[in-house]
């Protein structure tokens, strides 16, 4: 949408921000880390020049989709990664994420997130586990092996980027809060020998100081994604009025403010543009 409509529509509410490029109170929980880097790529110049110069002309979702299949992607396209809804989006930069269509949200984010991986995650672990990172850790142990060491450097591991320590069998990155280790499945043994198997296993070696991340229903994950778009939302909102402005205007709209009182909403504008220099979470 050309931005002089944007605008039109911003003026038609009676404010110069439209809502839905402040309030992403309505954003299932399964979109929050794709709402969220589409937003922060829309507020950078220069990502959103990456992103137009690889689109080229305007073309549909699909036609580009059919670019990554492909292989014409503009990085290593791993599945998943949600800064690809953002690379295939017609509607970028012009649209905030929640004015695309909901329906077609959530199938753009199912084509993403289970590119090449539908053979390897069970429908039951889609459910259990619908941001898209949990599926990346599991299902791609191999590629972040071929990518992150030189495995045919017989003197040693071959770091990249990252501190790894040798540990037994295992190579552990405390910079990622992981652990790689390899596993052997005998297929004449049940599932439930294997899952045993495992378990015992995670029981000696998991890393207990690490915080978990993959809590649902409002775990810390989906709190620290929402609070960052609420931040997003404020930094938007200050740019065009008084902070007491912004405040009647949420409470009109949704019956609550972002924030109770200005150091908050200042506190918020600082942070969202602090988040959006660094350009990561």
């Amino acid at each position: 949408m050309p931005k002089d409509k944007r605008k039109a529509k911003g003026i038609r509410e009676n404010h110069p921000v439209g809502r839905a490029e402040w309030d992403f109170s309505t954003c299932p929980e399964e979109q929050l880390a794709a709402c969220l880097e589409y937003e922060l790529w829309r507020e950078s110049d220069s990502k959103r020049a990456y992103i137009q110069a690889w689109q080229g002309k305007p073309m549909r979702f699909d036609d580009y989709w059919t670019r990554i299949l492909a292989d014409d992607g503009p990085l290593p396209f791993y599945p998943g990664i949600e800064v690809g809804f953002a690379f295939l989006s017609p509607e970028f930069p012009e649209l905030p994420f929640l004015e695309i269509p909901a329906n077609e949200r959530r199938r753009r984010l199912k084509l993403i997130n289970r590119f090449s991986v539908d053979d390897r995650i069970s429908e039951e672990f889609l459910r259990k586990h619908p941001l898209a990172e949990h599926m990346l850790s599991f299902g791609h142990t191999i590629d972040d092996l071929r990518l992150e060491f030189d495995l045919k450097n017989d003197s040693g591991v071959s770091r990249k980027g990252a501190d790894y320590q040798i540990d037994g069998n295992m190579l552990k990155c405390n910079d990622m809060h992981a652990t790689f280790a390899l596993f052997r499945f005998d297929w004449r043994k049940s599932d439930k020998y294997f899952l045993d198997c495992l378990k015992a296993w995670l029981d000696k070696n998991r890393d207990r100081r690490i915080k978990l991340t993959d809590k649902r229903g409002g775990g810390s994950d989906s709190r620290k994604l929402r609070a960052r778009l609420r931040e997003i939302g404020a930094f938007r909102l200050l740019q065009h009025m008084p902070y007491t402005e912004a405040q009647a205007l949420e409470e009109e709209k949704s019956g609550q403010p972002l924030y109770c009182d200005q150091k908050s909403w200042i506190r918020a504008r600082k942070a969202a543009n602090d988040f959006i220099k660094n350009g990561n979470r």
